[in-house]
């Protein structure tokens, strides 16, 4: 279990305090099955919206295949008491010393390399702050100021 940090601020917000808890994502494809894992420190307020958006996914595209259909009660089950952790954490507040700093514009941010660790990264597309990078390819998932989208057509 992730204890709370109120010094490692929250990937998106840049808020404390923030846990790193391991939220998973299943989809069955009939014959094989994929999994999504996110381990990034995120606050109540991202770890919830997060954890929200993972475990309604996994509800509807992790059960298709025999052995995913079991598999499928071990994510949603993590992904509960994951967001049962984040709903225990205190409300979002500014790092001590300052405000978070400013995300970099389109122009700094340079993409992270195919193998880059999956996590937060700035916007190739420049169209929103960060996408979430799974490890090996861009994914739909972006946010901006704190909040999260689905944008269908990733940079």
């Amino acid at each position: 279990m992730a204890e709370p940090s109120t010094t490692t601020p929250c990937v998106v917000c840049g808020r404390v305090p923030t846990r790193a808890e391991s939220i998973r994502r299943h989809v069955g494809m009939i014959v094989m099955q994929r999994f999504v894992k996110l381990k990034q420190p995120l606050c109540r307020e991202h770890g919830i919206e997060v954890t929200n958006t993972y475990l309604r996914k996994t509800l509807i595209e992790g059960w298709w295949g025999f052995v995913s259909f079991f598999l499928n009660f071990f994510t949603v089950g993590n992904d509960l008491v994951v967001l049962f952790r984040y709903r225990a954490l205190d409300e979002p507040q500014p790092l001590a010393g300052g405000a978070p700093a400013p995300a970099p514009t389109p122009a700094q941010a340079a993409p992270p390399t195919p193998t880059a660790a999956p996590g937060w990264h700035p916007d190739p597309s420049g169209r929103f702050e960060h996408r979430w990078h799974d490890g090996q390819n861009w994914t739909s998932n972006v946010a901006t100021r704190g909040q999260q989208y689905d944008d269908p057509a990733p940079g």
